[in-house]
């Protein structure tokens, strides 16, 4: 009777043990893993940030993208991208620290010079262009609108030329670059009538560009 009681306990511990595996092996399938949010307790800032009127577009600095999401995650900034074709990426960025904010501010002061621009070539509209800066600003992008409406373009740079395109073709307008920390540098024609910064007109006299 004993020999039999503890048959009888034992083969209860197996079941229980198979049991649990088994509850254990359930749980950690993907279906029934449970998702977790990295963006939970954050405060949306932009729920669709895609041109220049969003302040936060230098956050999702892709080169082609269809829409993006930017959060205040406390010590953090957290952005979800809708690219072209439709997969979502989801990436972080530390805060910069505000003197560093705007000791870039002030180095990535200057202008975009437009040297041509070409309105259709093989399909795209291009533009080179030169970027002068007061200090060493990194550039990380630029935009420029084609037929009135705001585009990311391409850019490869050669010397201290910057080769715009868009593929798309149309007239051509209001190019800018955005530099480090997302500072913005306008396009601007090189004559003294039309400059409205006084810093900028110094700068272009400071490097022999004007009289």
């Amino acid at each position: 009777m004993e020999k039999l009681n503890k048959k009888i306990i034992l083969t209860g511990l197996i079941v229980i043990f198979f049991f649990l595996v088994i509850l254990a092996v359930l749980f950690t399938l993907p279906g029934n893993r449970k998702q977790v949010n990295q963006f939970d307790n954050c405060q949306v800032l932009d729920d669709s940030c895609k041109d220049q009127s969003c302040k936060y577009l230098f956050l999702c600095n892709e080169t082609e993208f269809s829409d993006c999401e930017v959060y205040d995650c406390g010590n953090e900034y957290k952005m979800r991208i809708l690219d072209k074709e439709g997969n979502i990426k989801e990436k972080t960025r530390p805060k910069p620290d505000q003197t560093k904010v705007q000791e870039m501010i002030n180095k990535c002061k200057g202008a975009v010079e437009v040297l041509d621009k070409k309105e259709c070539e093989n399909g795209k509209a291009v533009a080179n262009v030169k970027i002068e800066t007061f200090g060493e600003c990194i550039v990380n992008g630029f935009t420029m609108k084609i037929d009135g409406k705001n585009r990311i373009a391409r850019f490869e740079k050669e010397g201290d030329i910057y080769n715009l395109s868009v593929r798309q073709c149309g007239e051509i307008s209001d190019i800018k670059a955005i530099g480090e920390g997302g500072v913005e540098i306008r396009e601007i024609e090189i004559s003294v009538t039309n400059i409205e910064n006084q810093e900028i007109i110094d700068m272009y006299r400071d490097k022999h560009y004007l009289p």
